[in-house]
């Protein structure tokens, strides 16, 4: 079983390919089996596996060979995946950043997944209906291009 951490870290680029961006960068970091945390570096080494690839970087990278896909998720802005010196909790272990770039408007759900935001902006059935219709179609879009077939929206299959 593999011990993991994320940080989700709002940041803002000041560099001249993405000038005055908002992103969010998800760090992976491998961490050591309960109870060897203070253990010599070289014995936490012997846990490392660095070859685990984060799935929303996964899903990231197969999104943005799809331009259309653009239209309904945020765009990735950089990755790396590298592995932990020997000062860190397991060295040769994995070590992975993400960067997207934050989404503009309301955000609807919160860090548990509820969507507290959403209930209280739209109390009323008939002001929820037409925005879960529309994220109901981009996210069937979304994984039809996940799972490498055609959008239904298109009307191809």
């Amino acid at each position: 079983m593999l011990l993991f951490s994320q940080f989700f870290l709002n940041c803002f680029s000041g560099s001249a390919a993405y000038p005055q961006t908002l992103g969010i960068v998800l760090i992976y970091v491998l961490l050591p089996f309960t109870y060897t945390e203070f253990a010599p570096p070289e014995k936490r080494a012997m846990q490392a596996n660095n070859s685990v690839t984060p799935e929303e970087l996964v899903a990231f990278k197969i999104l943005r060979d799809h331009d259309a896909a653009s239209k309904a998720t945020p765009s990735l802005l950089a990755y790396q995946e590298t592995t932990q010196s020997a000062n860190m909790p397991v060295p040769g272990g994995f070590l992975t950043y993400v960067v997207w770039k934050k989404v503009s408007g309301i955000q609807l759900g919160d860090n548990t997944g509820a969507a507290t935001s959403f209930w209280k902006s739209f109390p009323k059935k008939e002001d929820r209906d037409p925005i879960q219709k529309a994220f109901m179609r981009n996210f069937k879009y979304v994984i039809s291009l996940l799972l490498g077939t055609r959008s239904t929206l298109t009307g191809n299959n």
